[in-house]
């Protein structure tokens, strides 16, 4: 089944019913709190330098003083909606929904791993 927006009958907003998204992997892997952050893995898509794992970088707000991006947005590997298709609402049952049509993605906050988002400064 593909991905629908369902608007909940009590606040009137619209969530998003994304079942393909069950199927991640990752999803049933307990993480573990690690202390042992690296500001650099050589593995990961989203530090400096390896962009090349990315498709694309869609947004970007640079750093000028330290020469790199300072936050980013890219397409998510895992999607919960699609390019593909239209918007078009229908009634099925008690939901009014519309295909899960648009663009999922996903926000990286800084280029360093080894930071909590909570301990960064402002800037």
């Amino acid at each position: 089944m593909k991905s629908q927006f369902r608007q909940n009958k009590i606040t009137g907003e619209w969530v998003i019913f994304a079942p393909s998204r069950r199927k991640r992997p990752m999803d049933f892997v307990r993480e573990e709190i690690r202390d042992d952050l690296v500001g650099y893995d050589p593995a990961c898509p989203f530090c400096p330098g390896n962009e090349n794992f990315l498709d694309r970088v869609v947004y970007e707000v640079r750093d000028n003083e330290a020469g790199i991006w300072s936050s980013r947005a890219v397409y998510n590997k895992f999607p919960a909606l699609t390019k593909e298709g239209q918007d078009c609402r229908a009634q099925s049952g008690i939901y009014l929904n519309s295909n899960g049509y648009g663009s999922h993605l996903v926000i990286v906050e800084s280029p360093n791993h080894d930071v909590q988002l909570g301990s960064m400064t402002v800037k």
